[in-house]
């Protein structure tokens, strides 16, 4: 009998992008290639109307078919109340002989219902930080993994009172072939623009926005030859950045889908783009999936 994995996954119902969906599909995949029976879990807040529920499900079903995770996906709700509400579309939560959680602060009855969980950091620094601070509910699980330098001497950062394992961020590589790209490609990001606040070690608070990342680099093409595009959520800047000669198109748009991500990323030259701060202040050793 296959393994079977209970994908915790963070707001793929209230933020459907294809970008943020893709961190998501890639370990689905990666799990399924690898011989498990793979379910997609998600929670939603227990005064979620029915209406809007079953529309974001539909949304997502639409959205992971391509990729034959449409039938089966989880949702239940974000709390400790909600035992025995299960609103799944798939199976039931039980049973599971894996609990994979990205999301953090998955309610405690959903955890317990897995033989064994596991929880991957894909926010090193950021997630500590906040674990640290009483700003997430401290997570019991069997294992920890992260993909940055979580529990090392290089980090700046608590280690949350976790053993942190090593892992690097995963990408399914038979959805990403090899693309040649055309003549006129750009070197391109997409990204949200404005950030939150954060603190160092000194306890000094600093803006951690892509934003604050670009602001060395704006020049870089009137001294490059190569065009450069950012997909942005930015509206209200998009005149200055583009005065400083990059093009600005709507992340919105560009993302709206996993597929329509996918080829906005194979039609570009390769990815230009800057770190958070607090990647940089941490020592975090961050590096995203769709940089790989």
């Amino acid at each position: 009998m296959a393994t079977r994995v209970c994908f915790s996954t963070a707001n793929t119902l209230s933020y459907p992008q294809g970008g943020h969906l893709w961190v998501f599909i890639n370990w689905a995949l990666g799990f399924r290639a690898c011989g498990c029976d793979v379910y997609w879990l998600d929670v939603v807040p227990p005064d979620t109307q029915p209406e809007e529920l079953r529309s974001a499900v539909q949304y997502l079903q639409e959205s992971l078919k391509p990729f034959g995770l449409d039938g089966s996906i989880l949702v239940d709700y974000l709390s400790d109340q909600g035992i025995g509400q299960n609103i799944s579309t798939a199976s039931d939560v039980d049973g599971f002989d894996l609990l994979f959680d990205l999301r953090y602060n998955l309610p405690e009855h959903l955890r317990k219902r897995a033989k064994r969980s596991a929880l991957l950091d894909i926010d090193p620094g950021q997630l500590q930080v906040a674990l640290s601070g009483g700003g997430y509910p401290d997570p019991e699980h069997d294992l920890f993994f992260t993909i940055g330098s979580a529990g090392t001497p290089m980090a700046r950062f608590p280690d949350a009172g976790k053993t942190w394992i090593h892992t690097h961020p995963c990408v399914h590589l038979p959805e990403w072939p090899v693309c040649h790209a055309p003549s006129n490609a750009a070197w391109t990001t997409v990204s949200h623009w404005w950030g939150k606040w954060m603190v160092d070690e000194a306890g000094e608070a600093f803006s951690d926005g892509k934003r604050d990342g670009f602001m060395p680099l704006m020049d870089i093409p009137s001294v490059v030859s190569a065009p450069f595009k950012l997909a942005l959520d930015e509206t209200s800047e998009r005149q200055r950045i583009e005065d400083h000669g990059f093009k600005v198109v709507d992340a919105h748009e560009v993302t709206a889908t996993p597929l329509g991500y996918r080829a906005f990323i194979q039609g570009s030259l390769g990815e230009f783009s800057a770190a958070k701060p607090s990647y940089v202040k941490l020592r975090t050793a961050w590096i995203s999936d769709r940089t790989i």
